[in-house]
């Protein structure tokens, strides 16, 4: 993998796949391992360069259009803290989530949950600087953009159907909160009172539902916001079959592969899950591993990976590409997603 010049470390690529033909199932394959100095936090589509994938290395975000060159957009791979600035000269904290501005996708927007506040990045000149909150200085308000605050942000996702609002969700008072485009003003305001800690948060492809990993499982809220909260799945430890006997190790993030079906990072279990909603049940990829996981290639049934964290599907091929703590997973696909079978 090669860095730019701004890069103060060195990374290199874990390159794995998995796919199948006609129903069946194929080999998944680990090919040149090598690790990377920091760890991978996040990933997502680039939508101000289309075709590339943007990357949370350690402090720093990139983007990258083939995991072996990355180029830096602002931050740094091992130093954090907080200062405004251009690409290297700006510190963030722990970034935990992504979106491009739903008006101007010159703006990325980040949620720095170390420093208490949400910044953006403005692409075509790599500046920083703050967008929600005072970083540093943690307050939760509603009101017009410029005046509300946040204390422990997490996550940045929209709904299809309702581009011009941005949702995370508020970690110390464990709501959810919306930042919307009202004429021409953006508010934040409280949707939604979880009353729980998550680990990760997607809305389902219809927006009908906001879906939030918990520790030990998977639950779902109404984007009515006027029900209490679904279970999905509860249980600590590994177990398939029907989703009232599923268990799971610490999830992490979901992505939808079509309207009843999504894959599920399972942290602690060194698997990717399938949850099939439409026959309320859920298999395994890879095999289940607890301390010193290791990574081999083999079939689905054999195949090991090691700390998944997030999953993004490719823009211009049936390809779906998986982070791990220090590792990219290249996962090869064949068919229709609603008739994908693993």
């Amino acid at each position: 993998m090669r860095i730019s010049s701004t890069w103060d470390g060195t990374a290199e690529t874990v390159i794995s796949g998995f796919g199948h033909n006609d129903g069946a199932l194929e080999s998944a394959r680990v090919r040149d391992q090598n690790n990377f100095d920091a760890s991978l936090r996040y990933i997502v589509e680039d939508d101000y360069v289309k075709g590339n994938y943007l990357l949370v290395i350690g402090y720093a975000v990139c983007t990258t259009s083939n995991f072996s060159e990355i180029f830096l957009i602002a931050g740094d791979l091992k130093e954090h803290g907080y200062r405004e600035g251009i690409k290297a000269e700006a510190r963030f904290g722990y970034i935990n989530g992504l979106i491009t501005d739903p008006i101007n996708d010159t703006f990325l927007w980040i949620s720095d949950q170390d420093n208490g506040c949400l910044r953006y990045v403005k692409r075509d000149n790599n500046r920083t600087a703050e967008l929600l909150g005072k970083c540093t200085s943690r307050y939760i308000k509603n009101g017009r953009l410029q005046e509300a605050g946040v204390a422990y942000p997490f996550g940045l996702t929209s709904r299809k159907f309702l581009q011009n609002t941005i949702y995370f969700f508020e970690g110390e008072a464990k709501i959810i909160k919306s930042i919307s485009k009202i004429d021409t003003e953006w508010y934040v305001n409280t949707v939604y009172e979880l009353e729980k800690s998550i680990s990760g948060m997607i809305f389902d492809p219809t927006g009908s539902y906001l879906y939030f990993t918990t520790n030990s499982g998977i639950i779902r809220v109404s984007t009515t916001w006027d029900n209490q909260p679904e279970t999905v799945i509860s249980g600590f430890g590994h177990n398939d079959g029907n989703l009232d006997s599923v268990k799971v190790r610490d999830p992490k993030r979901m992505l939808f592969l079509d309207y009843n079906t999504f894959l599920l990072a399972d942290y602690k279990n060194h698997v990717l899950r399938v949850v099939d909603l439409g026959t309320f049940s859920v298999s395994t990829i890879c095999v289940p591993q607890l301390d010193d996981a290791t990574v081999s290639e083999g079939s689905v049934d054999t195949c090991r990976i090691k700390f998944p964290r997030q999953l993004v599907k490719s823009t211009n091929s049936s390809k779906l590409y998986l982070i791990g703590d220090t590792s990219v997973f290249e996962i090869n696909y064949s068919g229709e997603l609603a008739s994908i079978f693993f």
